[in-house]
């Protein structure tokens, strides 16, 4: 019988440790969210910005070129490891 009962009560001491740090950890992340509520993310840049241009070609696009260049991008999306 006593250890039953000590089993219930560190059992009990568990559950409202865990309670405790599961509600200190949720009002932390709700601290975090007011506090960064007001950040504004999408300044302006200080400098100037440059215009991104898409990929330009000097000879017409062919299949072989077109397959090779696929082959290249390929190849260094592996090597870029992403």
């Amino acid at each position: 019988m006593k250890s039953t009962m000590k089993l219930f009560i560190d059992s009990l001491r568990l559950l409202i440790l865990f309670m405790g740090f599961t509600v200190l950890f949720f009002y932390g992340l709700k601290w975090l969210d007011q506090h960064y509520e007001s950040y504004n993310k999408y300044d302006k840049p200080s400098d100037g910005a440059v215009k991104v241009l898409g990929p330009t070609a000097s000879q017409p696009a062919t299949d072989e070129s077109h397959s090779s260049g696929l082959r290249l991008r390929l190849f260094q999306f592996f090597q870029d490891g992403e």
